[in-house]
């Protein structure tokens, strides 16, 4: 069983981030490539009642390898440790879309931005023959950018010749589209369904019906169509109950039959309103617990979200509208350096606004570290100021904390240690202290009463006595001192 500071290969285990039907997520130091992965494992002894999940592992790995696109997540490596089969990813640190809906409706342009990437993504993956079949905001996941990228294709599956696969008899039930309930077979139109459903998620804060039951049964036991759009948020056009519909008919021949197709039809909607309102805010909404089977992966950190501003939307050329995709394409490691950037920027704000605040989780400490351990190399501007809150780092989680010792004076040095007292972990506390009872003191002394302050109060048995320690050494010196002064008898 993995557990944080497990080693394989050339993989180091930094702490568990997530946890969905069939899999856990692990945050993982890359030894070799010098760089913060994700790596997916599958649960041990799990049983699913219609699918082998060690095949539907496999299968993932070996799906999500064959497509290279910016907004899908793109795997790393593949492999088996103890009998357990792990999946190595990107790590992106903007959590999930589901922690994005968590206010309910999006701004409308944001929607448009989302849905032009994830659509384009799902259309890629069908050009490729892949169909996704388990598409819902937990399963796509955001950078710091809040750049979507696809992910889980842990029930995707090939279409043959004729364009049909076997249906896996599994999804999430408030997305699932009707034929995944009572279908052989399954196409490409199972994702159109689900796409549409997110749409609509994303434009109202709603789940059809409030998620009391799927669209889809309802359909299926007494002919229902999706709720009017506007029903839920009044300052949408009623163009969009046409595209809604569309994009979830029960009979596949009368569904839109792509997923550009809803995202034109949804964006021409959208775009020829005028002087929408910010969207309401639910004061309760359903959460998605109706999965059947599927491996959700959730990362941590859910990004600040901007004002919702509604206003006239003007058409965007479609040089700009790919303008997300180009940069995208820049390459996984100028994706991940641009993300470090962003978190380090803004724990970099905070450590500086609120005297000494450390924000940073073991991951993002990791992440950033990556590239500012070679700021120059990366060309990113670090400051004496970043290099205090890196140190400072450094000491809560036990990693190269020489190297940042170096980069700074005495004086620096001290406020870290200093400040590294206030830490939760009696480990950095411990540590904090063993640096400062070598250090030289200011003058007047601060080190003797900051530390008398905090052993007072201290709980760790192996802290404290590394308190007493530093009182003891820095007592002895304050003794030598004296006694180099004093005059001669």
């Amino acid at each position: 069983m993995l557990e944080p500071g497990s080693e394989f290969g050339h993989y180091r285990i930094i702490e568990h981030i997530g946890r969905g039907g069939m899999a856990d997520v692990w945050s993982a130091r890359d030894v070799q490539l010098n760089r913060t992965v994700a790596i997916k494992t599958i649960a041990p002894d799990l049983s699913l009642p219609n699918a082998n999940p060690v095949r539907l592992f496999e299968g993932e790995a070996k799906t999500i390898a064959a497509l290279e696109h910016p907004h899908i997540l793109p795997i790393y490596d593949f492999g088996s440790y103890q009998g357990q089969l792990y999946i190595v990813m990107r790590y992106v640190s903007g959590g999930s879309l589901e922690g994005a809906l968590e206010d309910g409706a999006l701004p409308v342009d944001e929607v448009l931005r989302l849905a032009r990437m994830i659509g384009e993504a799902l259309s890629y993956a069908h050009a490729n023959n892949v169909i996704h079949l388990d598409l819902k905001p937990s399963n796509i996941l955001m950078d710091s950018y809040r750049s979507p990228y696809l992910a889980d294709f842990g029930l995707a599956t090939l279409v043959g010749p004729e364009g049909k696969a076997k249906n896996p008899g599994s999804g999430t039930l408030l997305y699932m589209a009707p034929e995944q309930m009572i279908s052989a077979e399954l196409d490409h139109h199972a994702d159109i369904y689900s796409y549409t459903i997110l749409l609509f998620h994303l434009i109202t804060g709603y789940l059809p019906f409030d998620a009391a039951q799927p669209l889809a049964l309802k359909q299926l036991q007494g002919g229902a169509e999706i709720p009017n759009p506007q029903s839920l948020r009044p300052t949408l056009p009623m163009a969009l109950h046409d595209v809604m519909r569309a994009g979830t008919a029960v009979k596949i021949e009368e569904r839109t039959p792509t997923i550009m197709g809803v995202y034109e039809g949804f964006e021409a909607a959208l775009r020829h309103t005028v002087a929408l309102n910010a969207a309401p805010r639910p004061a309760s909404r359903s959460v998605d617990r109706t999965t059947a089977v599927g491996g959700d992966l959730a990362m941590l950190v859910v990004p600040p979200t901007s004002e919702d501003d509604l206003g006239v939307l003007p058409r965007t050329p479609s040089s700009v509208l790919r303008s997300d995709v180009l940069t995208a394409q820049a390459g996984s490691e100028a994706r991940a350096r641009r993300e470090a950037q962003d978190i380090y920027t803004r724990a970099r704000r905070a450590w500086a606004r609120g005297q000494g605040r450390f924000l940073l989780g073991v991951t993002h400490f990791m992440l950033i570290n990556d590239f500012y351990a070679e700021a120059e190399l990366h060309m990113l501007e670090l400051d004496d100021a970043g290099m205090q809150m890196l140190l400072r780092g450094a000491i809560e989680y036990d990693y190269q904390i020489d190297f940042w010792w170096a980069k700074l004076d005495e004086t620096n040095r001290r406020w870290v240690a200093l400040h590294a007292l206030q830490s939760q972990n009696a480990a950095a506390r411990v540590r904090a202290l063993r640096l400062l009872e070598h250090l030289m003191d200011d003058d007047p002394p601060q080190i003797p009463k900051q530390v008398a302050q905090a052993l007072a109060q201290e709980r760790s048995r192996d802290a404290k006595l590394a308190a007493l320690c530093v009182l003891e050494a820095h007592a002895r010196r304050a003794h030598q001192r004296a006694a180099k002064t004093a005059p001669p008898a």
